[in-house]
């Protein structure tokens, strides 16, 4: 009897932890932010359940050169190691792409991290002209990276 519920627990949690994905659409003004200066300026974009992004996208300077800054704090709300992936994309009013980004990471069971590394490089006046902006998010069950 006890292997069977064991047996049922893993099956009922695999079926719970093994993936989910987000998409999310929306309006947008980019606005400038310098560190220190005024949060409100950021836009935050929040999407997920069990990995949770929350993304905050301003205009930024990275060595003085204009960047729109879409930094994330990414957090694993399960028990399990997840593999997240995160998308980002801003659109001007003409429906072009003015900047986009991606990336991924391994995140230990109940792990969060600051990803501070999305910077789309680009002209300042292209990026005043955004418009809107299109994220998509996935995360998996895997294993453990090596070393981690």
């Amino acid at each position: 009897m006890k292997l069977l519920c064991a047996v049922l627990a893993l099956l009922i949690a695999e079926g719970v932890l093994a993936s989910e994905e987000f998409s999310k659409e929306g309006k947008v003004t980019l606005q400038k932010y310098t560190v220190g200066g005024d949060s409100s300026a950021k836009t935050v974009i929040k999407l997920g359940e069990k990995v949770t992004f929350e993304i905050n996208a301003y205009i930024g300077e990275f060595f003085k050169k204009p960047i729109i800054d879409a930094n994330a704090k990414i957090r694993n709300t399960t028990p399990v190691p997840m593999h997240a992936i995160y998308v980002i994309r801003f659109y001007d009013a003409k429906n072009q792409v003015v900047g986009a980004h991606a990336t991924s990471w391994t995140l230990k069971p109940n792990e969060d991290i600051n990803y501070g590394s999305a910077l789309i490089r680009g002209k300042e006046e292209d990026f005043k002209r955004v418009t809107h902006y299109s994220v998509y998010t996935c995360s998996y069950e895997t294993v453990p990276e090596a070393g981690r």
